[in-house]
């Protein structure tokens, strides 16, 4: 019974399908995160100005440092929650 063409293929697409699933949920969030990001931007800015200080965006940009995400901790929430 051994694993045949058929049995491999079955496994790769399987396999495929969780990368992918892992890729999916890094992008969105990432997404959702650089949207909360560029509004935390523009309320400090408007914060800023009420204060009548001199404060760029650019400077607010500089300060900032977005968070890595890598597949293997995107494949690793997926299967967890895959199984809970």
């Amino acid at each position: 019974m051994g694993l045949s063409t058929t049995n491999f293929g079955f496994i790769l697409l399987f396999f495929l399908m969780f990368v992918g699933q892992a890729l999916s949920a890094s992008g969105n969030r990432m997404n959702r995160q650089l949207k909360f990001i560029k509004e935390s931007i523009e309320d400090h800015l408007i914060f800023e100005s009420a204060k009548c200080t001199e404060v760029s965006k650019e400077e607010i940009e500089a300060k900032i440092t977005i968070p890595r995400h890598t597949i293997s901790s995107s494949f690793l929430l997926c299967i967890y929650y895959r199984l809970y």
